[in-house]
């Protein structure tokens, strides 16, 4: 249905708004959900480590998390597409009252039910001659085409939106057709979480699937848990890895102390020692790692999670 200059008035936004956040607390669950599940099944192994029952169960495990992470982008699509809309519309309704109080202060009558333009312009009465845009400023007919032109951009993005939304395939759990936008740029590397824009980098990270984030933690955890812009659980997995790696490092150093000095005290031995308490305080500790430094793990704060800025998975 062809959209009307009143019905770009009358237009809903924020209920048009509500359903993107709908589908963004969807998504937010599904995220979640792929990393609850990680967690509780990271143990598997330890309890069921061979024979068929295992092989299966883990497969069983990675390929519901493959779903359920699969699910993640036509969601997430569905929301940036439907919010984007309603900017949009917003956006033209602005235009429209920035058009219609420049023809109302030149003496032009506006039906925008109509969609009409009418009345006499500032060369009635006798005003001196005008030529160019000042000339046709002075006409209804210019406003009515400025009029025109928004209407035609907005039922342009009404078009775009059904279209973009008809891409998204919603059959079954697999959902296996996502629309042509990348979510995990193909070069990404540490340098990807450079610091200096934390909006940015929140923004390009809401657009990735929950395995490609993990997979990203894994791979790059010193710039991951670094990264401001990252939800605090991100940033905390990327740590505990490092937490891990360091409170390695420290036993390895504690034996190799304790070998030279044959087992007695040293300046050195006590600060590793300081060092490795610290580490498997912060491993157990049921906050947030997120300023972690390894090497600093006796001054390392924990987070709550509840960063009104970035644990709020969507930013805008």
């Amino acid at each position: 249905m062809t959209m009307t200059l009143s019905g770009l008035m009358a237009a809903d936004t924020p209920a048009i708004r509500a359903v993107a956040d709908h589908y963004e607390r969807l998504a937010h669950q599904i995220d979640e959900a792929v990393g609850d599940l990680g967690t509780a099944t990271r143990d598997l192994p330890n309890y069921w480590s061979a024979g068929p029952g295992s092989a299966a169960a883990a497969a069983q495990d990675a390929d519901l998390r493959k779903r359920l992470s699969t699910a993640y982008d036509p969601v997430n699509w569905s929301a940036r597409v439907i919010r984007d809309f309603a900017d949009q519309l917003d956006r033209y309704r602005q235009m429209v009252h920035s058009v219609v109080g420049e023809a109302e202060s030149k003496g032009f009558r506006v039906d925008l039910a109509g969609g009409s333009v009418t009345g006499a312009g500032p060369l009635a009465g006798g005003a001196a001659p005008m030529a160019g845009l000042q000339a046709a400023q002075a006409s209804a007919a210019y406003y009515a085409q400025l009029l025109g032109d928004i209407l035609d951009q907005a039922n342009q993005s009404d078009l775009s939106a059904q279209f973009q939304l008809s891409q998204v395939d919603p059959g079954g759990a697999e959902l296996p057709t996502v629309p042509a936008d990348p979510q995990l740029p193909p070069n990404a590397t540490a340098a990807s979480f450079a610091p200096g824009d934390p909006q940015g980098l929140a923004d390009w990270w809401q657009r990735i699937d929950p395995l490609s984030r993990e997979d990203l933690v894994n791979r790059y955890p010193e710039a991951v848990g670094a990264a401001v812009g990252l939800p605090s659980r991100y940033r905390d997995a990327a740590n505990r890895i490092l937490l891990k790696r360091r409170h390695a490092q420290l036993l390895a150093e504690q034996q190799r102390l304790d070998e030279i000095r044959d087992g007695a005290g040293s300046p050195g031995l006590q600060r590793v020692q300081m060092d490795l308490a610290a580490t498997e305080r912060l491993q157990k500790a049921d906050g947030y790692v997120v300023d972690y430094v390894p090497g600093n793990e006796q001054h390392t704060q924990l987070s709550d999670g509840n960063d009104p800025k970035w644990d709020a998975l969507w930013v805008f």
